[in-house]
């Protein structure tokens, strides 16, 4: 996720990555002042090699597998990852794991 938002972020921008326990999790955030994602892209943005945009894609190395390979082993790990973005805004996320 810190690779992506380097790759995704707009010049000058900036990447934020918290890290923190809340109740019984680990909770880690990244956050970037990047070119953001749509709604309909959020929705599938963990999925196989899936890539948010042609356009930008071929600007940008990948396969398209990373978030899909970092969802599969956050779930297997009984955590959960969430993403939250706005087009030209940026994107945040969040990541929590058990640590009981």
């Amino acid at each position: 996720m810190l690779t992506n938002a380097m790759k995704y972020n707009k010049p000058g921008g900036t990447i934020d990555v918290s890290i923190k326990v809340a109740h019984d999790y680990l909770v880690v955030s990244f956050q970037d002042t990047g070119i953001g994602l749509s709604t309909s892209q959020q929705k599938r943005i963990f999925d196989r090699f899936y890539r948010a945009d042609t356009a930008r894609s071929q600007t940008v190395e990948g396969t398209g597998l990373g978030l899909s390979i970092v969802s599969t082993i956050i779930k297997l790990h009984n955590g959960e990852i969430k993403v939250d973005s706005q087009e030209g805004e940026g994107t945040l996320f969040q990541i929590k794991l058990p640590i009981s």
